[in-house]
């Protein structure tokens, strides 16, 4: 419902979705990614869902985190995104451990994320969750968390 009608989830849910706006490649993934998930089964619907951060006081959805797939060789990458306004607030440095407990629950070894190079407030989220800078290049920066 998010993909194909924002107006009509968030009149379902009650909410307002203000996480950063899904742009066509972001509806995509996420359309190629559904019926993975409405057919996953035990561990990999963990690994398959689209999860959206509620700010419950305000009832607005402020973030969203996923995995960009099943584990390979014990390892999965997260992804996640901010919405603008609520950048730089502490949502996802306080949401992003609860993430990793997940993983490990879960069956990952490694969690890997990838950030834009010039992305400092991403590369401080993941710093303070306790990943490491694996690897550099000039558009992008990838850490790794070993659980």
């Amino acid at each position: 419902m998010l993909i194909r009608d924002p107006a009509a989830f968030e009149t379902q849910f009650q909410t307002k979705y203000e996480a950063e706006e899904l742009n066509a490649e972001q509806r995509e993934i996420y359309s190629f990614m559904l019926p993975g998930l409405l057919l996953a089964e035990g561990e990999e619907f963990y690994f398959r869902t689209l999860y959206l951060l509620l700010e419950k006081e305000k009832g607005i959805i402020v973030a969203s985190v996923l995995f960009k797939d099943l584990p390979e060789n014990g390892t999965v990458e997260i992804g996640y995104e901010t919405g603008i306004r609520h950048q730089n607030q502490g949502y996802m440095s306080e949401a992003l451990p609860y993430f990793l407990m997940i993983a490990k629950e879960h069956g990952a070894k490694t969690v890997i994320a990838e950030t834009a190079e010039d992305n400092l407030a991403s590369k401080r989220v993941l710093g303070k969750s306790g990943f490491s800078l694996k690897k550099e290049e000039e558009s992008f920066a990838c850490f790794e968390y070993f659980l």
